[in-house]
């Protein structure tokens, strides 16, 4: 048990009225905290005090020490450290992680047509949406792995060592808090986070919650006098951390390597999809649809027939029953177009008839659309058609267009011509 006062320390400021313990200040006079009794401060016991303050006001090492260890772990450190304990914490990070990146990946997408006026899903690649959902699910697993690991080094290591500083709480409500060594009343500035006993000069810090020191058991830690001896152990543990967390994210990495590894040459090798939009919309523009047999084979071969968008500067001419179908008079046909969000595609063709237009809906297949525009997406316009009043469509979005045409009174050739402005 460790004795009231060194033999060597001042005497213990009392209250003559109540006799309670009286924190010592600068001024001369101060008040019992219990019973509001003026209580004269004797100038050894001022000099003892700003001796003390003194001391930690030339030491800057014991400054930060106060500064560091003068609080407990912010709530979120503490959750992350003790949710990523274990085995059973690390596969919930896992899970959590791509559950997280897979939802957050598919928001991002489309969420791309209200920010940016595009179909963030025609317009990044296969590839390049697998990397966006399985690399932020790397990313976030080893931002996780991180403050679980900070987290609960931390916290568990700072709990050991607060309980060790941390001063003694007063005993009776309202009263000043006591040293942990010798049990003086302490004087508290009402921002400190440390201050040092004038009486033995043991270091004590104040602004600890006493929930946080008694969530967990006490655990045995070596008493030191000055808080700069657990600055040194936490800086000590610190290096463990960061050893630690380097071999965790070590194998995170190899992991995303050996995962991403394929996805990440298919995205610097680009698309060779006849849908790459962003390609489409690179170079000269043109109107093509693809052969049906194509749909049973997965991504479609390539287009037929192709209508160049020459500014109507010629025209091109679609034969009956061969690049359109035709039922006795009765034609139809279609096509698709990469169109930038606010273009107007006018189509001229020297036909009566009607225009559908439809835009691409990202969870819809790519299919040959012989009289399947409905499965590949949704209908956005209808026009109707004549030689002298062509069918013009405006885009909303950056994105895949098909224009679909039924045509009557079909007898011969159809001179057809596009532009887009």
């Amino acid at each position: 048990m460790v004795e009231p006062f060194p033999s060597q320390a001042l005497s213990l400021l009392t209250c003559p009225t109540c006799g309670a313990g009286v924190s010592v200040v600068r001024e001369e006079t101060t008040q019992c905290a219990y019973c509001r009794h003026d209580v004269t401060v004797p100038a050894t016991h001022r000099e003892a005090l700003i001796l003390a303050e003194r001391e930690v006001e030339a030491d800057a090492l014991t400054r930060e020490a106060f500064h560091a260890l003068g609080a407990p772990p912010s709530w979120p450190l503490r959750a992350i450290g003790g949710f990523s304990t274990g085995c059973a914490g690390a596969v919930a990070i896992v899970v959590v992680s791509f559950g997280v990146s897979i939802h957050l990946s598919t928001w991002l997408l489309n969420h791309g047509e209200a920010w940016f006026r595009v179909n963030a899903w025609d317009w990044f690649s296969g590839a390049e949406r697998e990397l966006l959902g399985w690399g932020s699910g790397f990313f976030l697993m080893a931002a996780l792995f991180a403050f679980g690991v900070f987290g609960r080094r931390k916290a568990a290591n700072l709990q050991r060592l607060h309980q060790a500083l941390a001063a003694r709480p007063p005993t009776r409500a309202g009263g000043p808090a006591l040293c942990r060594q010798c049990g003086a009343p302490l004087s508290v500035p009402s921002d400190a986070r440390g201050v040092r006993c004038a009486y033995c000069r043991t270091d004590n810090l104040v602004a600890i919650p006493e929930k946080w020191l008694a969530s967990k058991k006490r655990f045995t830690s070596a008493v030191m006098r000055e808080a700069k001896g657990a600055l040194h152990v936490q800086r000590s543990e610190l290096r463990r951390l960061r050893i630690d967390l380097a071999a965790r994210l070590g194998i995170i990495a190899l992991l995303a390597t050996l995962v991403l590894g394929s996805t990440v040459r298919r995205v610097f090798e680009g698309s060779i999809s006849t849908f790459d939009l962003r390609r489409r919309l690179s170079g000269p523009r043109e109107l093509f649809d693809v052969i049906s047999r194509a749909t049973l084979l997965g991504t479609p071969t390539p287009p037929v027939p192709t209508i160049p968008v020459d500014q109507c500067a010629s025209e091109y001419v679609l034969h009956p029953g061969q690049d359109i179908r035709c039922i006795d008079q009765a034609c139809s046909g279609g096509w698709f177009v990469a169109l930038r969000a606010g273009e107007t595609l006018t189509f001229s063709p020297e036909a009566s008839g009607s225009a559908r237009f439809f835009s691409h809906v990202d969870s819809r297949t790519w299919t040959s659309a012989y009289g399947k525009s409905e499965l590949w997406g949704e209908q956005i316009a209808e026009q109707q058609l004549a030689p002298s009043m062509p069918a013009r469509f405006r885009a909303p979005l950056t994105n895949w267009y098909r224009i679909d045409l039924e045509l009557h009174d079909v007898r011969d050739d159809i001179s057809v011509c596009a532009k887009i402005q």
